[in-house]
């Protein structure tokens, strides 16, 4: 078993690949990420090619990792700011007011979604400080 919650996390030092990244948490790990294209929402689930090949890129740079038993994988979809290849996708996000007063945020991912909420609270004049940046996030469970 990794190391308690809030423990370090163990990250790659190479150009950004699938299994560059160990972060763990409460009574495990996660290891990740891949970069796969979804062709609708819909599609968005981690298939067990995905959880062979985090496997396979796991044991090439943790040696205990082939003992090391998934307990359940994730996925997510997230719709892009810009179109870009691969992983050149980044971070970026985007506010737009297509219509009838409704705003669409688009592109970004969880590190930068408190940044995503300030900035469209900005947008809509709602003024004073975030609120996304004085409330702490839960702690994992």
């Amino acid at each position: 078993m990794w190391g308690p919650a809030g423990g370090p996390a163990l990250n790659r030092l190479r150009p950004p690949a699938d299994g560059d990244i160990l972060v763990p948490g409460a009574g495990g790990a996660v290891f990740g990420m891949t970069d796969d294209p979804s062709p609708t929402p819909q599609a968005g689930a981690a298939s067990a090619e995905e959880v062979a090949r985090l496997r396979a890129l796991a044991a090439q740079w943790l040696p205990w990792a082939p003992a090391a038993v998934p307990r359940r994988a994730y996925a997510g979809v997230r719709a892009l700011a810009e179109e870009r290849p691969g992983r050149a996708s980044g971070r970026g996000y985007r506010i737009a007011e297509p219509g009838a007063g409704c705003w669409s945020l688009v592109g970004g991912k969880w590190t930068t979604c408190r940044a995503m909420a300030a900035a469209l609270g900005d947008a809509l004049g709602l003024g004073g400080p975030a609120l996304s940046a004085l409330t702490p996030l839960h702690p994992a469970r």
